[in-house]
């Protein structure tokens, strides 16, 4: 635990010390390992700054927040690590303030590494996001965002029963530009199950797009395999093998 604190310690042994303490299965850390977890947060490693906020982000201690407070909303600090922060904040403070909101959402732009923008979308997800933060999602986010960070985003609206925003969250996926076969029907069925009747009137034009495309996929398949049953495997095997 010292040896956490210490100054002296060069960043290759404090990345093992906060791992250690990250596998370590205790019930409460001692105070000279926050203390060592705190003064690892200020650390002049970006690393092990990056390694200290995944540690607190797994074991939510009030007495970090000032140190996560300040990396996340720094400009200065690398994304990944305010990212980091944040994740760690919201375990014990959900709620995002705009800054910290609208850094979230610039994470998910295209030009960001597609691993980066799933771990934006977690500390999203893991938020508290009021109807004007979902709303925002919606118009920013949804229409644009690619399949895996979508099907992740979209767990924020989990809690949600607003109409206004379930309507925009159906015009959004309706006006995806990346088409029907990035939305899977049974998720969605779930996710828009729980808002009001006029959201889920409104969502049945997506379902009924989504059933009809699931039809579609079951017929072709469905040739395809009749197809194969009726082959030749001796003349495919000849053409397979041909020089020509």
């Amino acid at each position: 635990a010292r040896l956490l604190a210490d100054p002296s310690v060069g960043t290759s042994a404090r990345l093992f010390l906060l791992e250690a303490v990250e596998r370590c299965d205790v019930p409460t850390l001692s105070a000279e390992v926050m203390s060592g977890i705190a003064t690892a947060l200020g650390d002049r490693s970006a690393d092990v700054r990056l390694r200290a906020a995944v540690v607190a982000r797994a074991r939510p201690l009030a007495e970090l927040r000032p140190r996560l407070d300040s990396i996340a909303n720094a400009a200065s600090e690398p994304p990944n690590l305010r990212v980091a922060a944040l994740g760690a904040l919201v375990t014990s403070r959900p709620e995002l303030a705009a800054r910290e909101f609208e850094f979230l959402l610039e994470q998910l732009a295209d030009s960001v590494d597609p691993q980066e923008q799933l771990r934006a979308a977690h500390v999203l997800v893991a938020a508290r996001l009021d109807d004007s933060q979902l709303l925002a999602v919606t118009r920013r986010t949804i229409p644009s965002a690619g399949r895996s960070v979508r099907a992740r985003v979209i767990e924020a609206f989990e809690d949600s029963t607003s109409a206004s925003v379930g309507e925009a969250l159906v015009a959004a996926l309706v006006a995806s530009p990346h088409g029907l076969d990035t939305f899977e029907l049974a998720p969605l069925e779930r996710l828009l199950g729980r808002y009001p009747p006029p959201v889920k009137r409104s969502a049945e034009r997506l379902f009924g797009r989504l059933r009809a495309r699931r039809e579609e996929r079951i017929r072709k398949l469905t040739e395809l395999e009749r197809g194969l049953a009726g082959g030749d495997i001796e003349r495919g095997r000849s053409v397979f093998f041909s020089p020509k």
